[in-house]
């Protein structure tokens, strides 16, 4: 289900950690996820559960009406904080009937299924389209050598991994960088249709 994370001031749709099958082995062992797994491992898996449950089953009005009563925002929300948004086909059409009804909320996606071909093309086919939608192909020093490729495909752009990285068309992340809790709910770096690509900092 829907849990408000307050280091970044949006509530999240999570999924399992099982679902990064695109990930890089750099990705694999900085996750951020690992120590509460490590930690809390029982009560993680069931929190996976649960929310693959919901994920699988929920409509965008259901999505909408839980955010209405949890009485949060519906202006802003992300998918996802922890796991992959998108497995197979039936999430990017997913994703875009979300997209189809919830047309006043603005929707935060960070993915590696830009590896995929098949996937990456249902992307830009089916939610490029989508005004509501900011989706961000996610690299590590795994990746970065695919940065032009995804540009001329039309792709904004996150790095992780390097926090000496410089390039022009790469701003700072004021919430990594400068450690603003609560930030993502205004800051505007994703939220906005410009080009410009996106450095975190590393945790």
């Amino acid at each position: 289900m829907f849990r408000f994370n307050k280091d970044i001031g949006l509530f999240t749709l999570d999924r399992g950690k099982d679902t990064c099958i695109y990930s890089t082995s750099f990705c694999r062992a900085h996750c951020y996820n690992n120590k509460m797994y490590n930690a809390f491992s029982k009560r993680m898996y069931g929190r996976d559960i649960k929310n693959e449950e919901f994920w699988q089953h929920a409509s965008g009005e259901d999505i909408y009406n839980t955010l209405l009563y949890k009485r949060h925002s519906t202006d802003r929300i992300r998918l996802c904080s922890r796991g992959e948004p998108f497995i197979d086909a039936s999430d990017v059409y997913r994703i875009g009937n979300w997209a189809s009804y919830m047309i006043n909320t603005k929707i935060l996606i960070f993915t590696k299924a830009w590896r995929n071909d098949i996937i990456k093309e249902l992307i830009e086919l089916h939610l490029f389209k989508y005004s509501t939608l900011f989706i961000f192909a996610s690299l590590d020093p795994d990746t970065l050598q695919y940065y032009g490729q995804l540009k001329e495909s039309g792709w904004r752009v996150t790095f992780f991994g390097d926090d000496n990285f410089q390039h022009d068309n790469f701003i700072k992340c004021p919430k990594t960088w400068e450690h603003k809790k609560d930030y993502c709910n205004k800051c505007n770096y994703c939220f906005n249709r410009w080009n410009k690509d996106i450095h975190f900092k590393m945790h």
